[in-house]
């Protein structure tokens, strides 16, 4: 099966904004629809938008999470919508800063793996030498009493593997697309499949 036939998608980006001064909270969950903002509960104001599909979660301090977006360009669409909001509110607010925290994956190998083989084979590689990024693994989890998957994490990266027996997987930590193909070219040599 070849990397482009490979079954995959992008299911969350998280991101961070930061703007150039200080946020009122209390006035905003007045003046913007869709939004909870409870101070007792959680320091932040979470405003959920259904076009295009995200939640931004704002702070005192000036700054933003937003999650929930399938693509980077709906992530910039996101700040520009929210940022059109603010500035009716408050004509000098302005993004200075915009950034990518993680990009989560999901797909399918389109096979069953065979997960104790698949969990020998990652426990006997000690250095990929192969692997761009000069990464070794830190051992793979592998608990089937607590959850049905191989957990394989990273050192000196946040990336996060998770395989499971019908095929399917998920890479967490990714902080752009393009490490994606990277690490499955790798670790495909490693995976048993049935």
């Amino acid at each position: 099966m070849s990397e482009n036939n490979l079954s995959n998608r992008i299911v969350n980006i998280s991101s961070k904004i930061k703007f150039n001064e200080k946020l009122q909270l209390e006035l905003l969950n007045k003046k913007i629809r869709n939004s909870t903002y409870n101070p007792h509960v959680f320091s932040g104001l979470i405003c959920r938008y259904k076009r295009p599909k995200v939640t931004i979660t704002l702070f005192n301090s000036g700054y933003g999470i937003l999650t929930a977006t399938t693509s980077i360009a709906k992530s910039k669409a996101a700040v520009d919508m929210i940022c059109k909001r603010l500035k009716k509110i408050n004509h000098n607010l302005c993004v200075i800063e915009f950034q990518i925290l993680t990009i989560v994956k999901a797909g399918d190998f389109e096979r069953k793996i065979n997960i104790e083989e698949t969990l020998n084979c990652f426990n006997n590689v000690n250095k990929i030498n192969d692997f761009k990024y000069d990464n070794k693994f830190l051992f793979p989890s592998f608990e089937p009493e607590l959850f049905p998957a191989i957990i394989i994490k990273f050192k000196n990266r946040k990336w996060c593997l998770t395989l499971f027996r019908t095929g399917k997987y998920f890479i967490t930590g990714l902080k752009n697309k393009y490490h994606f193909f990277n690490i499955l070219r790798i670790l495909r040599k490693y995976i048993v499949f049935k």
